[in-house]
């Protein structure tokens, strides 16, 4: 039994590693840890993603800088790994609850006209 559990937390946590691949090349912003925290201000255009991995469950809140209610990205219950488009620009910052690794990255979405990425 201990053998499956350390078995399972390498892949989970080589899962994530390779995340970094899977969320495009140059993220703007990319922030990991393990436990709650709250990130560093950053700044997005419109047309944005936020993609996130986890090894457990995690709870994701973008929260405005100018005092805006934030709004839940995700309250997952077990592990993932996935993202949601953002459409509007701005200077936030990320509230993370988990008591799992986790990386979260800020993704600048291309034109359709833009070719070059």
């Amino acid at each position: 039994m201990k053998t499956s559990f350390l078995f399972l937390l390498v892949l989970v946590i080589g899962g994530i590693i390779g995340w970094s691949v899977y969320t495009k090349k140059y993220p703007a912003e990319r922030f990991y840890g393990v436990g709650p925290s709250d990130t560093r201000p950053f700044t997005v255009q419109d047309k944005w993603e936020l993609s996130w991995a986890c090894a457990g469950p995690i709870k994701i809140s973008l929260k405005p800088t100018d005092k805006r209610h934030p709004l839940l990205i995700v309250n997952a219950t077990s592990p993932t790994m996935t993202s949601a488009y953002q459409t509007t620009g701005g200077e936030y910052t990320l509230q993370i609850e988990s008591s799992w690794p986790w990386e979260v990255s800020v993704v600048d979405v291309p034109a359709a006209s833009d070719t070059s990425k």
